[in-house]
Order: C-alpha cells, then sequence, then structure tokens
C-alpha cells in the first residue's frame, strides 16, 4: 500500500471517534409494507446498537423508474447482504433489483456474504417460484423483458438454497431469539474479514503505528480524533480498518 495516505490531528475535543469509512458493513433489503415496522426495525436497531454500519431504505422505493443511486452504491459497498424475504417479496421490482445485485457481487468471490432470512415464507417457493412467488412473477412477465425475469428467478434461486433462518413463529425460536442469531453471525463475520484484511500488505504495520501514536490510546482519558485523507485507491479504508483492529484489541486487553 501507498504511505501517501496522510494523517493530521486536532486538539479539539471532537464527537467519539469513528474510524472505519464511511461504507457500510451491512445491506438490509426487504418490502416496506410486510416487515419494515416490525422485523426489519428490530434487526435493525440491534445491529446499530453494535455499532455495525448498516443500510436501509428509509423511504418507500416505488418512485419513478430506476433504482436509487444511493441503493446502487451501498450494495457493493457493504460486505454482509441480509435480504428479509417475505410472502410479497417478489412482488417488488426494486427488491428483485437489489437481490439480483447482490447476488452478483456475491458471485464475483469479493468476500461478500448473503445470509437470507425467510420470514413465513416456504424456502422452496422462493427457490422454485411457487405460490406467492410464482403470482408475482406473472405479472412480472407482462412488464419486464424475459431476461431481467431470467437474472431475477436465478437469483431467487441462488438465494433460496442458502442456509439461512426460516421465520415461522413457532414456539421457541421466536423473532428476538434469530435476531440475536443473525446478529451473531454477522458480528463473528465482520471479524474475520478485519482480522484477515491487512495480512499480506507491506508497511501497513508503519502506518497504524503513526495513526495510533497519534490517537495516544490507552494513555489517558482525553478524546481526540484522527483524519485519514488522500486520493482514491490508495488505502485509506484499508488503513482505517488495520487501525479499528488495533483500538479493538487496546479496549479488550
Amino acid at each position: 500500500m501507498e504511505s501517501s495516505a496522510a494523517a493530521s490531528s486536532s486538539s479539539t475535543p471532537p464527537p467519539p471517534v469513528v474510524l472505519p469509512t464511511g461504507n457500510y458493513e451491512v445491506f438490509i433489503s426487504f418490502r416496506g409494507p410486510d416487515v419494515r415496522n416490525r422485523f426489519a426495525d428490530h434487526l435493525y436497531t440491534s445491529l446499530a446498537r453494535a455499532k455495525i454500519r448498516t443500510f436501509r431504505d428509509e423511504e418507500e422505493l416505488e418512485k419513478g423508474e430506476e433504482i436509487a443511486p444511493s441503493l446502487v452504491r451501498s450494495i457493493p459497498e457493504s460486505k454482509i447482504y441480509i435480504p428479509i424475504l417475505t410472502e410479497r417479496y417478489a412482488s417488488s421490482k426494486w427488491c428483485l433489483l437489489e437481490l439480483a445485485q447482490m447476488v452478483e457481487c456475491w458471485k464475483q468471490g469479493k468476500g461478500h456474504i448473503i445470509l437470507p432470512i425467510f420470514y413465513f415464507v416456504d424456502p422452496r417457493d422462493v427457490r422454485h417460484q411457487q405460490g406467492p412467488y410464482q403470482q408475482a412473477f406473472e405479472q412480472h412477465a407482462h412488464k419486464h423483458s424475459p431476461q431481467i425475469v431470467k437474472e431475477w428467478k436465478e437469483a431467487l434461486r441462488e438465494v433460496g438454497q442458502m442456509k439461512g433462518w426460516h421465520v415461522t413463529g413457532s414456539l421457541g425460536h421466536s423473532e428476538g431469539a434469530i435476531v440475536d442469531e443473525v446478529l451473531s453471525k454477522v458480528e463473528s463475520h465482520l471479524r474475520s474479514m478485519y482480522t484477515l484484511v491487512t495480512d499480506e500488505l507491506v508497511g501497513i504495520d508503519t502506518l497504524v503505528g503513526e495513526v495510533t501514536a497519534l490517537l495516544n490510546l490507552g494513555s489517558s482519558n482525553e478524546k481526540g480524533i484522527v483524519g485519514i485523507h488522500g486520493m482514491g485507491g490508495l488505502g485509506k479504508t484499508t488503513l482505517s480498518k488495520a487501525v479499528y483492529n488495533c483500538c479493538e484489541a487496546c479496549t479488550c486487553a
């Protein structure tokens, strides 16, 4: 990694330091009317409390004809995808567009992970586009090209055979318990990602040392902030994650 990403410090007491960049770690995909104010909100709140940067659409997407630019950017930038597949998920072209992009990123082999939640829907219906999913695609066939419909079906087929969580409302496996399981799995994956991020990078330890020295980790209770800046592609994100690992280690020590 180039060493020209510069670091600067400020003595003015700032808000709490957040070293990783603004990219999201988790992207939640769901059909708003189905779970926005229930399961999706519960899951988002749990992830936020764990300080996991999570993207969810705050407004209904049934506007215009193109997917929002923020969604287009946030999907490839995120590392973990959580599609909440409900009975009417496939009725939304926006949900299907999101899912297709998730699967495309996952297939690129760059470390993206999909953790599907089958919310009161049979995974077989998702996998084979049966039941409510078949009905949804009968409508899509009249509005969209065969190629687009094929891509959506292939995305559902891929996700439908992935290991995930099946929310059925059965006793002993409450929605709250499933949210806790999802959170635990996400945290486990993120720890692995951050641990491996610097394995083969030459010179990263020197840069991490410079930034942590500016932060004075462990020396006092005084708050400080460090800005990492530079041209695109210099490794600011990687350095931020490496410093984050160091901060975590100091906190746990």
